[in-house]
């Protein structure tokens, strides 16, 4: 019962120790009672699923999605350059950028200046767009599509995965070792089942 209030109170502010203190564990031994909470199978079941909701109503609300997240992470990867210009060189204002180029606009600076002398001077306003930073943006695009999954399953806990997928990992790690030393007797040590 104790550990149910803990989870109504958790979901409040993810705080495990104020959370536990509030569900009646004493202070002292608030964050270790906490941690037994939530490290049992229905609780983290539960807070999935708070998760799962929460995100489904920020998404509704704020009208994100993944495909829009995708397309605006490409857009910033690789907008083309020459969307800035007019065939003559000269910069384009903000209302003739096509849609990619207007997402990569960090920021813009207008300026006014005179040119020219007597009856052919004229007025020409000067812009100067500061735009994201193209490197970041391909970065996260890779990120979000995978690129770095090899390097994120070799940097995983062993808390994180499941006997199967230890026993895995070691076999290739045994079989990568051996292989870089020539040995291709060696077996992998006998892992308690």
């Amino acid at each position: 019962m104790q550990g149910q209030r803990f989870l109504a109170e958790y979901v409040l502010d993810w705080s495990p120790k104020q959370a536990a203190i509030r569900a009646g564990a004493p202070e002292k031994g608030a964050q270790a009672k906490a941690y037994t909470w939530l490290s049992h199978p229905e609780a983290q079941k539960y807070l999935a699923e708070c998760r799962a909701a929460v995100k489904e109503k920020v998404m509704e609300r704020f009208k994100l999605s993944s495909d829009r997240t995708q397309q605006l992470m490409a857009d910033l990867a690789y907008f083309d350059l020459a969307d800035f210009f007019n065939r003559d060189g000269s910069p384009k204002p903000v209302t003739e950028l096509s849609e990619p180029a207007k997402r990569a606009v960090q920021g813009f600076k207008t300026s006014e200046a005179w040119v020219g002398r007597g009856k052919s001077r004229r007025k020409v306003v000067q812009i100067e767009y500061r735009l994201v930073n193209r490197v970041s943006a391909a970065d996260m695009a890779a990120k979000v599509t995978g690129e770095y999954k090899a390097d994120n399953e070799q940097r995983r806990s062993a808390h994180d995965m499941t006997d199967d997928e230890i026993r895995a990992r070691i076999a290739v790690l045994w079989a990568t070792a051996n292989a870089t030393d020539g040995d291709k007797t060696a077996t992998p040590p006998t892992l308690l089942q």
